[in-house]
């Protein structure tokens, strides 16, 4: 790659999402250089080397691209970071540092990002999907075997027809256990991200840390 050539060739180009050993992916796009006959800047470390290339990565609006993605990405990065405070190594303050960055044109995000529980409540639901249709099929079941058992009374069917169905009634109440299982764990995902879990169980708090909680160990609305 073009990054890889000029780092051989001794020359430092910026970089946050690549490093050497790593597969590219030109993704933060500090790294674009200017090739000669291209229509746009490119990230030289997905850029393929190719003969008599001619790369510029240090001009003015090389510069000043740079310094403009680091203004655009500092916008939206606390300052100093948690690695700052901690390890003072973040690579981007770094970079922002050495460019004289003090205070970027761009506003951040107008209020803080919140915690996605989409993911969780989709689980819930499909969760509950999959519990009702095992539910569902229990019922259908065990349905099956009376009408089965009532036929073997009057010889309208077999003992081995009727141990058939007795198998696919015990698979089935076993899937709807299982099923029940994997919904409320489920549930109790959605209620921890949601903070939810103690009002769901009507368990207050200070009880909780004493460990002198009295109530249902099951919610409301159980199945």
């Amino acid at each position: 790659m073009t990054g890889d050539a000029a780092r051989m060739s001794g020359i430092t180009i910026p970089t946050l999402c690549h490093q050497q050993n790593e597969t590219p992916v030109g993704v933060c796009r500090l790294c674009v250089v200017d090739v000669k006959g291209a229509r746009v800047y490119a990230a030289s470390c997905v850029r393929q080397v190719e003969p008599g290339m001619v790369v510029k990565t240090a001009t003015h609006d090389v510069d000043g691209v740079r310094r403009t993605l680091l203004e655009l990405l500092m916008a939206d990065h606390p300052t100093p970071c948690s690695r700052q405070q901690q390890t003072q190594d973040c690579e981007l303050e770094r970079l922002a540092t050495h460019a004289g960055l003090t205070a970027p044109r761009f506003p951040g995000l107008p209020t803080p990002r919140g915690h996605d529980e989409s993911s969780a409540s989709i689980a819930v639901d499909q969760a509950r999907e999959t519990y009702e249709a095992t539910k569902s099929e229990r019922i259908f079941q065990e349905r099956t075997l009376a009408d089965e058992q009532q036929k073997l009374e009057v010889g309208a069917s077999t003992s081995f027809v009727v141990i058939q169905f007795q198998r696919d009634l015990a698979a089935a109440r076993s899937a709807e256990v299982s099923a029940l299982a994997s919904y409320q764990k489920a549930k109790t995902a959605l209620q921890r991200a949601t903070g939810t879990i103690l009002d769901d169980y009507q368990v207050v708090l200070d009880d909780a840390f004493r460990g002198a909680i009295q109530q249902s160990s099951a919610p409301p609305g159980t199945p």
